[in-house]
């Protein structure tokens, strides 16, 4: 009996999102559309609150970016492995390819986030099914966070940038723990002490 409950009420959400993009004009369902699930997913009217407060948690959870720096610290670390600090010389591996394919990655959730950030409040007040008081509220808790990944996602973007850069020209590896910092102490922390041993003693001259 559960299972059937469930399949219907998964279905009844399908349905609702389905047809807010329908009559909305567009071509694809649109995350703010969620907001009307409110109407269904509970068990008694009391429960509406907590639904509508979840949801919009799950909308704003969409803005962190703690996995995209998860995926440049791992790059970072697999490049350093593979870095040789003689002469500044870098082994030659996948690794370029892992930077410039996060590079990627970055500059289009950069881009999705900018313009989301442009068009969240149109977007939500163009819904025909969200009142314009609800509209509002949901865009005002949007905007802090969505604020506060822009400037991360930018920032991420940047180090990957100078990853890539310094990757290819084959920068020192001295150099590379100066410029990207946070980076090296996170690698030297957490890192195999194998693979640190070797690295990021910077020449006395």
């Amino acid at each position: 009996r559960l299972n059937f409950f469930l399949f219907a009420l998964f279905i009844l959400c399908s349905l609702f999102l389905l047809v807010s993009r329908y009559t909305n004009g567009r071509s694809q369902v649109s995350e703010f559309d969620c907001l009307l699930l409110k109407h269904v997913c509970w068990s008694n009217p009391e429960e509406q609150g907590k639904v509508d407060a979840w949801i919009v948690d799950q909308l704003i959870s969409q803005t962190e970016t703690k996995q995209l720096r998860y995926l440049l610290l791992g790059v970072f670390t697999r490049c350093c492995k593979a870095w040789k600090q003689e002469d500044g010389q870098s082994a030659e591996g996948e690794e370029g390819n892992d930077v410039a394919d996060l590079v990627e990655i970055l500059a289009a959730k950069l881009g999705a986030m900018r313009e989301q950030q442009r068009t969240v409040k149109h977007s939500l007040a163009e819904n025909i099914w969200l009142g314009e008081d609800e509209a509002a509220a949901v865009a005002g808790h949007l905007a802090k966070p969505l604020e506060i990944s822009t400037g991360q996602v930018e920032t991420l973007l940047r180090d990957a940038l100078t990853l890539a850069l310094a990757y290819k020209e084959k920068v020192p590896l001295y150099v590379v723990a100066d410029l990207l910092t946070e980076y090296w102490n996170d690698f030297i922390r957490k890192g195999n002490i194998e693979d640190v041993k070797p690295l990021g003693i910077k020449p006395i001259t």
